[in-house]
């Protein structure tokens, strides 16, 4: 998609639903859970929010070992079916510790989906 880091061509958009429904339940991540429990906590009238929280991993499943594109191939895939308001937060994301950049320069996790293991 045109600015986003990821060409149009590699984009395997989410088109339904049901098939994303398929996607999250192969994830075995639980990070992702948390964070939209966290998240579902501290912005209770954030739906949008709560449900970008579920998604970053979205990425990995369609992608794997894409390493830190993964959130961004994952805004990509649902902002069609969910828009631009959960794609964004999908898209900032941090990458995982697996692709070497999950902190900022003191330790904290980085980025609004940031929590800890």
């Amino acid at each position: 998609m045109a600015g986003s880091g990821v060409p149009e061509a590699e984009v395997p958009y989410v088109t339904s639903v049901v098939g994303l429904m398929e996607l999250l339940r192969h994830s075995r991540d639980e990070r992702a859970l948390r964070s939209a429990a966290l998240l579902r906590r501290s912005h209770p009238a954030g739906r949008e929010l709560q449900l970008a929280g579920l998604l970053p991993d979205v990425g990995e499943l369609l992608r794997p070992g894409d390493g830190a594109r993964h959130a961004v191939l994952a805004a990509e895939a649902v902002r069609p079916l969910l828009g631009e308001r959960v794609a964004r937060p999908v898209r900032l994301h941090p990458p995982s510790a697996a692709a070497g950049n999950a902190s900022g320069p003191l330790g904290e996790p980085r980025g609004p989906l940031a929590c800890t293991p």
